[in-house]
C-alpha cells in the first residue's frame, strides 16, 4: 500500500513538472515572438521612403581651406625591396 502510494506522488509530480515545463516553454516562445522575431512598425520603412529622406547629400569643401591641410606635405615614394632583401628562403632555418 505505502509503495503504491509513492508510485501516484511520483507521477503526480512528473504530470505537473510536465505542465510547469509545457507553460515555460510557451511563455519563452511568445516573448520571443513578440519582442525579437516580430518587426516594430518603426522598422518598417520601405526603401523608397528611405531613399526619399536620404537624397540629398551635401560635401562641405571649405574644411580642405584650412591651415592645418595646406600645411601637409607628400612623403617620399617607397620603393619594395630586391629579390636579395626579402629574407631567407626557408624562414624556420637558423
Amino acid at each position: 500500500m505505502n509503495r503504491e502510494k509513492t508510485i501516484l506522488e511520483q507521477e503526480k509530480k512528473q504530470k505537473m513538472l510536465l505542465f510547469v515545463f509545457v507553460v515555460v516553454i510557451f511563455i519563452t516562445g511568445l516573448i520571443l515572438w513578440k519582442g525579437y522575431f516580430k518587426p516594430t512598425p518603426s522598422e518598417e520603412v520601405s526603401m523608397t521612403e528611405f531613399l526619399e529622406e536620404k537624397r540629398e547629400i551635401k560635401i562641405d569643401l571649405k574644411i580642405l581651406e584650412h591651415p592645418l591641410w595646406k600645411d601637409l606635405k607628400s612623403l617620399p615614394e617607397i620603393s619594395p625591396p630586391s629579390e636579395e632583401e626579402i629574407g631567407k628562403e626557408n624562414p624556420f632555418s637558423p
